[in-house]
């Protein structure tokens, strides 16, 4: 092999190894909130969040995912959303099967892939649930918990 068909290898696998495709996540509800945070990493793996505000006036692009294919080209669109003031957002009328979510903000693109699996009778709100975007553009879907302080013990 020539050297600059190596040097093409390895930046590939360099780039790979420090942006790797997300793993998608399922949810059972196709809404949430979008928010912004700083993201400070804490350990060799580990990360905080800081400053954590929501994202208003984002357009949002639902896409449904066709095996491997990278998004979004040639695939179909199924429904699109803006964040409201609030940063929510909330799309209808898609079928459950894996999609991708697209967006862009601080003129950074994020795509993040889905697994939507609806459930009637799921207790995820659209409150507890959304992405969450860095300043290096990297998106995660966030699921929050709650406890119930009235729970009983026994």
């Amino acid at each position: 092999m020539s050297a600059a068909v190596l040097f093409l290898a390895a930046t590939l696998i360099l780039q790979l190894a420090q942006n790797p495709e997300p793993v998608p996540r399922q949810v059972n509800r196709l809404c949430g909130r979008l928010d912004y945070a700083n993201r400070i990493k804490v350990g060799d793996n580990a990360y905080t969040y800081s400053n954590r505000n929501v994202l208003k006036a984002v357009d949002l692009e639902l896409y449904r995912a066709n095996g491997d294919r990278p998004c979004c080209a040639d695939l179909e669109r199924v429904a699109v959303a803006t964040s409201d003031k609030k940063g929510r957002f909330a799309f209808r009328r898609a079928a459950a099967g894996p999609y991708w979510v697209k967006g862009e903000w601080n003129s950074k693109q994020f795509k993040l892939p889905i697994v939507f699996k609806p459930e009637n009778d799921s207790a995820t709100q659209c409150s507890e649930q959304g992405i969450l975007l860095d300043d290096g553009g990297k998106a995660e879907w966030w699921l929050g918990v709650s406890v119930d302080s009235n729970a009983q013990t026994h």
